[in-house]
């Protein structure tokens, strides 16, 4: 398995995981490992998220193209985003 080495870890967080090691009877290193395996599920959503959004980008290309519509620019996603947030 590879290493990782932490620098600067201020005195309070390392409190705090200290704290958190002995109460579920684990070591630090186990402690800071369940805590990264934790925030795994949200960076694999992250990844579902734009797979998503690419394969809507693929079929709005389509539909515009079965239309006889050119396909969107990357400048015109921009701009209906822009749009949608005013």
């Amino acid at each position: 398995m590879k290493s990782i080495t932490l620098k600067n870890v201020p005195e309070d967080l390392l409190h705090v995981y200290r704290q958190r090691a002995r109460r579920h009877a684990r070591s630090l290193n186990r402690e800071i490992l369940q805590t990264l395996a934790a925030a795994a599920p949200e960076i694999a959503g992250r990844k579902e998220v734009l797979a998503r959004i690419r394969q809507r980008v693929v079929r709005q290309a389509a539909r515009r193209k079965a239309a006889g519509n050119k396909p969107l620019s990357t400048m015109d996603f921009l701009e209906a985003i822009r749009k949608g947030r005013e």
